[in-house]
């Protein structure tokens, strides 16, 4: 029973070599890409749930018996999707080496000239 806790925590408190707290890996720069890239793939969702609600659309647009309301809103929201994709392909200018800051400006002013 050498090795009880109360010994081991005395034995770390007394090394003062021990009580280094780890080094986390640049966290901060790594937080805001991890919150850009996951706007990205949010981007990517929509684009493909708003393709898919526009065919469903056209086939309820049709059941009900206006079809050419149907084919007008498939081609507004197929519209919606081709800027959209426009607008994610410009988004791989922003320079992700850059600092936390300077990257979460740069895609902040992306954001703006998209909207």
């Amino acid at each position: 029973m050498g090795r009880s806790i109360e010994t081991i925590w005395k034995k770390r408190f007394l090394d003062s070599d021990s009580l280094v707290a780890p080094k986390l890996n640049d966290l901060y720069n790594q937080k805001s890409k991890t919150i850009i890239d996951k706007f990205k793939r949010m981007m990517k969702v929509n684009i493909y749930v708003i393709m898919v609600f526009a065919f469903l659309n056209l086939g309820l647009y049709d059941a009900i018996g206006t079809p050419y309301t149907g084919v007008f809103i498939l081609f507004l929201f197929m519209g919606v999707c081709w800027i959209s994709i426009k607008q994610g392909r410009t988004m791989k200018n922003i320079d992700a080496s850059l600092s936390s800051y300077d990257y979460v400006k740069s895609f902040n002013s992306w954001l703006e000239m998209a909207i």
